[in-house]
C-alpha cells in the first residue's frame, strides 16, 4: 500500500480568500461595529481582506463615525534616522502610518504644514505651501537681495486638469519675504519680510507681513503685525526676526513673539484682517526649557503647531527635533516619547481615505 500523500500547505492566496469567505458571512452592522472600535493603523491593513471590508473602511459615513470615536491629533513626520519615509504620529509618538516618500525624500527635502490628505515635500530652495483647493505655491531665490536678484513666484493646481497642469508665473509682493516662514490660513499664505532688511534702515519693521490670496493668486494688502501696530518705531526696530514666527491656531493667523529677558513667548492672534486688530491670548514663560543663554536662546527656535482641546499647546523646538506639550497656565512643559525629527506638521485628513491617505 502506498504511503498517504502529505497534505499540501495552503498558499497565501488560497488563505486570502478563505478569509474573504468568513468575513463576507459577517452581518453588516456587526463587521461595522466591531472595524469601528479599530485604530487607524490596523484598518489600513485590513482593507485588503476582501473588496466588501474595503467598501465598508472606505465608505464616507464610516470615515466620519471613526474620526469621531478617535478623534486624537494626528501629525506628519520626518525622522532624522530615516530620509526616505514620512510618518503619521500620534501625541503618543506611536507610528499610525508610514508612507514611502519616493524620489522626493532625500536629506535635502523637508516636510512642510499639511492639508486635508496631503503632505508637500520641498527643497530650502523650492518652498511651496497647500491649501484645500489644492494648490501650491512655490518660490526660488535668485542671486539674491544684495546682488541685485529677485524672488520668483509660481503657482500649481493638482488634479485641476490639463488646462492647469503647469506651473503659472505670478509676480512678486515688491518686498523679499522670508520663504521659511510661510503658514497658510483659509486659503492664504502669510510670510514675513526677510531678514536682510534687519539693520538696513528702510522703514521694513520686523513683524511686517505680506499676504497671498491662492483663489485669486494675487498678493493682498500688507499687514501690520502687533508689536509695531501696539509700540513705537524706535522699540519695534530693537526686534529681530529671529524672534518672529507665524503660525496657525485654532484656524487663526498668529504671529509667536520669542522674548529672552526673560524668556518668554507671546502669542498673539489675528482677530480681524480689514482692521488689523490683534489679540494677545497666550503669555508663556519657557524657562523650564532650561535655556541657558539669550545666544542659545536664538538658536534653539520653539515654534506652535496645535491648540488641543483642553487648552494646552503642542510646541516644536528646532532644531533639537523635539515636540512638547505646554500647559499655558502653569508653563509647564512635558515632552513627547518620540524619535528625533526633521521636520513636522499637523495632519488634519483621514487616514482611512482609499486613495488620499496613500499620497505624501
Amino acid at each position: 500500500m502506498a504511503p498517504p500523500r502529505p497534505r499540501s500547505r495552503p498558499t497565501t492566496r488560497a488563505m486570502r480568500a478563505r478569509a474573504a469567505a468568513s468575513s463576507d458571512r459577517i452581518p453588516p452592522d456587526v463587521l461595522f461595529d466591531v472595524l469601528l472600535r479599530l485604530p487607524a493603523r490596523d484598518l489600513c491593513r485590513l482593507r485588503a481582506v476582501s473588496r466588501s471590508w474595503r467598501a465598508l473602511a472606505s465608505d464616507p459615513l464610516f470615515v466620519a463615525a471613526h474620526a469621531a470615536r478617535h478623534g486624537g491629533p494626528l501629525f506628519l513626520a520626518k525622522f532624522r534616522d530615516d530620509k526616505t519615509s514620512v510618518y503619521a504620529v500620534d501625541l503618543s509618538g506611536d507610528v499610525v502610518k508610514r508612507v514611502a516618500a519616493g524620489a522626493g525624500g532625500g536629506p535635502y527635502h523637508r516636510l512642510l504644514c499639511t492639508r486635508l490628505d496631503l503632505g508637500c515635500l520641498a527643497t530650502d530652495w523650492n518652498r511651496v505651501a497647500a491649501t484645500g483647493e489644492h494648490k501650491v505655491l512655490r518660490m526660488f531665490n535668485r542671486l539674491g537681495f544684495h546682488n541685485g536678484g529677485q524672488q520668483i513666484f509660481e503657482v500649481f493646481t493638482i488634479n485641476g486638469g490639463t488646462d492647469h497642469a503647469r506651473w503659472r508665473g505670478r509676480q512678486g509682493p515688491g518686498l523679499f519675504i522670508d520663504e521659511c516662514s510661510g503658514v497658510v490660513v483659509d486659503g492664504v499664505v502669510y510670510f514675513l519680510t526677510s531678514r536682510v532688511y534687519e539693520g538696513a534702515h528702510c522703514g521694513i519693521r520686523p513683524d511686517y507681513i505680506v499676504s497671498f490670496d491662492l483663489g485669486r493668486e494675487e498678493w493682498m494688502r500688507d499687514l501690520r503685525g502687533p508689536i509695531s501696530s501696539n509700540a513705537g518705531y524706535a522699540k519695534v526696530s530693537l526686534y529681530t526676526r529671529r524672534q518672529l514666527a507665524l503660525a496657525e491656531l485654532k484656524g487663526s493667523l498668529v504671529l509667536a513673539d520669542h522674548y529672552h529677558q526673560p524668556f518668554t513667548m507671546d502669542l498673539w492672534f489675528l482677530s480681524d484682517f480689514r482692521s488689523g486688530l490683534w489679540v494677545k491670548q497666550y503669555h508663556i514663560r519657557i524657562e523650564s526649557l532650561n535655556l541657558r543663554s539669550a545666544d542659545e536662546y536664538h538658536e534653539y527656535h520653539l515654534k506652535p503647531l496645535l491648540v488641543l482641546d483642553d487648552g494646552r499647546l503642542v510646541l516644536y523646538l528646532a532644531p533639537t527635533g523635539r515636540l512638547f506639550i505646554c500647559d499655558p497656565g502653569t508653563s509647564i512643559f512635558i515632552q513627547l516619547d518620540m524619535r528625533r525629527l526633521d521636520s513636522v506638521g499637523v495632519y488634519t485628513g483621514n487616514l482611512l481615505n482609499s486613495e488620499e491617505g496613500e499620497r505624501v
